[in-house]
């Protein structure tokens, strides 16, 4: 007997593929932007790119409120795949891993501040 999906689950997942787009787009965006293989090397990274991805947390744990940590988690840790593809799996990986794992705790942080602004103006 098949299952039926319900759309809940297609929409939820949809949610997750457009948030990690976004990690990757902060990523790639950054490359481009700060001219080097990881963003995290520039100056730049922590006092632009991590604030805006912050926010984007933020924003994204107000307009989908239901389980607000995983946009942060996902938004840092989409920058992952981006990290090995243009620099490679190299001894630092571990540390790359790491670092993504720390900085995705104030965006899970931020995101559920955004869920919790959300349900006090809802009230």
């Amino acid at each position: 007997m098949m299952m039926k999906r319900s759309s809940f689950t297609v929409r939820e997942m949809a949610k997750s593929v457009f948030v990690f787009a976004i990690g990757v787009g902060l990523w790639v965006g950054a490359n481009i932007a700060f001219e080097t293989t990881e963003p995290w090397d520039s100056a730049f990274y922590l006092s632009v790119s991590y604030p805006l991805a912050l926010a984007i947390s933020a924003g994204l744990g107000f307009a989908f409120a239901e389980l607000p940590c995983r946009w942060g988690l996902i938004i840092m840790l989409a920058q992952f795949p981006v990290m090995v593809i243009q620099s490679g799996t190299g001894p630092l990986i571990a540390v790359g891993i790491l670092l993504l794992a720390v900085l995705s705790v104030p965006a899970m942080a931020s995101a559920l501040a955004g869920a919790a602004f959300r349900r006090r103006f809802a009230r």
